[in-house]
């Protein structure tokens, strides 16, 4: 039975001196009871949880730091994990943080649920104006819950105007999502096209290289597989804007 807790080993119900293969047995057993479309038993934050214990303890180097308790207290211990092996990870050959170490120890208070988190991409969001929101990523897909709920009429015209403009970019589609997805996954060896992360689960989304708002087509050549923090990130810019936005805060940006 896996603990909802915080300890990547007890989550995947392996000792701290477990091989590989291991690691990856309790991880799949675990997953497959507590995917968010398991009826029964599925658990969305437990299998988030999962997932990232998965990707942690998997790595070599990953897990060495992770195990480093005398090195690290358990609050700055959470944090580096979350910094440097969230889903910010890139190829083992790049950096796995910003370039600018002050973003590292940098720490933002949410101003509506006054929670401190690392500021990066994986706790806050950016403005137009690409500064990091004041209101974490979690309070603030709360409030677009209840925007979107109190006024379900702009809900509605939000979607017909962006299904106005793919029909206008691509009277047919040349692509199934299913099977665009699983093709994707190939050719981009199951990494963000972006971050190059791993991706995981349900994080993971198809994004227009030249968006449908500045013009471009839905159609297969213009659409890669993200994670979800890419995704969001990079929202209506086109590729060039949103590799300038990655080097400006600090992220790898080569695609």
């Amino acid at each position: 039975m896996v603990n909802n807790t915080d300890d990547f080993f007890e989550l995947l119900c392996v000792s701290k001196n477990a091989d590989e293969k291991e690691i990856k047995s309790g991880y799949k057993k675990a997953a497959k009871k507590y995917h968010p479309d398991n009826p029964k038993t599925g658990d969305e934050e437990l299998f988030r949880k999962l997932c990232e214990a998965y990707e942690v303890l998997k790595d070599p180097q990953k897990r060495e730091l992770y195990s480093r308790n005398d090195f690290l207290s358990k609050k700055a211990q959470d944090t580096a994990v979350k910094i440097n092996y969230g889903y910010d990870s890139v190829k083992e050959s790049k950096p796995k943080e910003p370039a600018n170490k002050s973003k590292i120890s940098s720490l933002r208070k949410c101003k509506k649920c006054f929670k401190e988190y690392p500021l990066n991409k994986s706790f806050f969001g950016h403005t137009t104006k690409k500064n990091f929101r004041h209101v974490c990523r979690d309070c603030m897909k709360e409030s677009v819950k209840k925007h979107s709920e109190a006024n379900p009429q702009l809900v509605k015209n939000r979607l017909k105007k962006r299904k106005d403009l793919e029909n206008k970019s691509s009277k047919i589609k040349d692509y199934d999502k299913y099977n665009l997805k699983l093709e994707l996954m190939q050719i981009q060896k199951n990494s963000c096209f972006y971050c190059k992360s791993t991706l995981l689960g349900n994080e993971m989304d198809l994004d227009h290289i030249l968006p449908i708002s500045r013009g471009g087509a839905d159609v297969k050549k213009n659409i890669v597989l993200s994670c979800t923090f890419c995704n969001k990130e990079k929202h209506n810019k086109d590729l060039n804007e949103y590799r300038i936005w990655r080097i400006q805060n600090g992220y790898t940006a080569d695609f």
